[in-house]
């Protein structure tokens, strides 16, 4: 019995050390050039959950690249699915993300790159009523992802001003319509003219007609 472990231990020791490319082997350009290209394709998503807390989605992340941070790990873990996501992430914080091919690449594992990403704030702001009227929805300080000075007087301010600039807008394409619509009746006054002879002709010899049925 020891004698078939000790050859047992023998065989596998020896085939790690005569064929050790069974395993992983070492990246060649070429494949790191295509991992990288992979790691290009991978897309952030940032969601909030609740006050500043965000949970971060990694979208397109291929099976062999492994993501990895202080508050998790981003793993396609069936080569299917085409996000993974960590929850507990701090708005207006910096993370650093390492990017690492893992066992399911042909290559040994190793870092890719390093990405720094700063989570956004979450802007309190846009929780206000006015803020989910469809009509301030271009308004930057209702955007929850805002990220300058704000106050209660910097929000009333630039309010007032973006409803101005809006007015202002809307006064433009009314004046914008109806000089239109005076542009037309100037460059097609000649055939107006002649519609309008018509309809006054065409009421004329109808009320003449029937006037003259009624003699009759």
């Amino acid at each position: 019995m020891v004698k078939r472990i000790t050859l047992f231990l023998f065989v596998i020791f020896s085939s790690i050390i005569l064929f050790p490319n069974l395993v992983n082997a070492e990246c060649s350009e070429e494949e790191l050039q295509k991992y990288n290209k992979l790691v290009e394709n991978i897309k952030i998503k940032y969601e909030h959950i609740d006050q500043n807390i965000y949970k971060v989605s990694f979208f397109n992340l291929p099976s062999q690249i492994t993501i990895t941070n202080n508050f998790g790990v981003f793993y396609n873990t069936d080569g299917i699915s085409t996000s993974n996501i960590v929850e507990g992430f701090v708005g207006g914080i910096s993370y650093n993300f390492v990017y690492t091919l893992n066992g399911r690449s042909n290559c040994e594992i190793q870092v890719l790159t390093k990405k720094n990403i700063k989570i956004p704030a979450f802007n309190k702001y846009s929780e206000k009523e006015i803020c989910k009227n469809e009509k301030y929805y271009d308004f930057e300080l209702c955007k929850s992802d805002y990220s300058g000075k704000i106050t209660d007087e910097i929000f009333e301010q630039k309010l007032k001003e973006y409803e101005k600039k809006m007015n202002f807008q809307n006064t433009v394409i009314q004046d914008g319509n109806e000089n239109n619509f005076f542009e037309f009746l100037k460059n097609n006054i000649y055939l107006i003219s002649i519609l309008i002879i018509a309809i006054i002709l065409t009421t004329i010899i109808v009320l003449v007609i029937k006037i003259k049925k009624k003699k009759f």
